[in-house]
């Protein structure tokens, strides 16, 4: 991931990628041009932030050379404590040009399926996972099966503190601190086993 993230960004407008190129385009620089779709959102569920629960913020952007679109990840807004609420994510759109990550959607969460896209208004999908096929029938496009990390820099974005896949330091803690309660409750169980035996 380090050394894709040193290459120099590869331009997606007119690439016809193949899809054995699509894993090596994984964590790569690209670059895009086309036009924003703002009335189309997808809201990514269930996503966390500094402990807060809230959504990604997936906006189609329409390459200029084709009949397709990249979902482009603008980053991370709270939910609030009403599920019903909609949260403020349209603009106005236009024709723009980003710069990003190529990145492999987020991983499902337990139990979320494909076919649970709700709608919470005009334009503006709830998905639990980020499928492809799924939103290209939706949203009446093809669309391609990477996304793209958008540049913390940029404008038209949210939070954007984008993290490389299972490097994060709290799991680790989290895991350490199971294992050494499983260590407590053995050592409990031996001691008191035995002691039940003298």
């Amino acid at each position: 991931m380090a050394r894709r993230a040193q290459a120099p960004p590869l331009a997606l407008n007119g690439a016809r990628l193949a899809p054995a190129d699509l894993t090596a385009l994984r964590w790569r620089p690209v670059t895009a041009h086309g036009a924003w779709n703002g009335r189309q959102q997808v809201l990514l569920d269930n996503q966390i932030s500094r402990g807060e629960a809230g959504y990604f913020v997936y906006t189609p952007l329409y390459l200029d050379d084709c009949a397709c679109a990249v979902l482009v990840n603008r980053g991370w807004i709270a939910a609030g404590p009403d599920r019903q609420a909609i949260p403020d994510v349209g603009f106005a759109p236009a024709q723009f040009a980003i710069r990003g990550i190529a990145a492999p959607p987020p991983p499902a969460g337990f139990g979320a399926r494909a076919g649970r896209a709700e709608a919470l208004a005009a334009g503006i999908l709830r998905v639990q996972r980020v499928d492809a096929a799924e939103l290209s029938q939706r949203l009446g496009v093809a669309v391609s099966p990477l996304t793209v990390l958008l540049d913390p820099a940029a404008a038209n974005g949210y939070r954007r503190e984008w993290q490389p896949p299972g490097l994060r330091a709290d799991r680790h803690y989290a895991y350490a601190a199971q294992w050494f309660l499983f260590a407590l409750i053995a050592l409990g169980l031996a001691v008191k086993l035995n002691s039940r035996r003298r």
